[in-house]
């Protein structure tokens, strides 16, 4: 008896398709993952520094936050104002808070669309007594909101400009 077996059968070639199929799923959820964890972490830290912000203006301090981009990656500033008058001191503390590829943009109140970040610093300050947002001295609109986002990945930042209350949704 001769035996010929010079092929694979239909179901060992289903069975590695659905193989290479589940590995490529795996790898492609794990490299969206991945890709969009730096947006995730420059909005993350851009709520967070903005709640600060609110929270020390609303205390004893002033807090001003400058957003702005250089060298392709994203800043943030923090002008911290102890004191008022003569005796004001100030203490800047500036980090990195993107890596490269993060695009921020963001929007004013009064604006119909988003704006890109740009080397020009983005200025957020917030009212003592109310905890709300100042107004844009130049074009005396409230920033509405701020967006990030890196390939298919968005996330928004929402400021209600009255009560200063940060919203970030994925």
């Amino acid at each position: 008896m001769k035996l010929n077996n010079k092929g694979l059968s239909l179901v060992e070639v289903l069975i590695v398709i659905i193989i290479i199929a589940i590995i490529t799923g795996g790898v492609t959820v794990g490299l969206s993952a991945l890709m969009s964890k730096p947006a995730d972490e420059c909005a993350n830290k851009i709520a967070t520094s903005l709640k600060s912000a609110r929270v020390t203006t609303m205390g004893k301090q002033s807090l001003e936050l400058q957003l702005y981009q250089q060298d392709d990656c994203i800043y943030l500033k923090e002008i911290v104002t102890k004191g008022v008058g003569a005796a004001a001191v100030t203490d800047t503390t500036v980090s990195r808070i993107s890596e490269k590829d993060v695009v921020v943009e963001y929007k004013w109140s009064g604006g119909s669309g988003y704006t890109t970040l740009g080397a020009t610093p983005l200025s957020i300050q917030f009212n003592r007594p109310t905890g709300g947002l100042k107004k844009n001295p130049t074009t005396n609109d409230y920033l509405s909101s701020i967006k990030i986002s890196k390939g298919s990945r968005v996330l928004t930042i929402d400021i209600a400009y009255l009560t200063g209350q940060v919203t970030l949704t994925k």
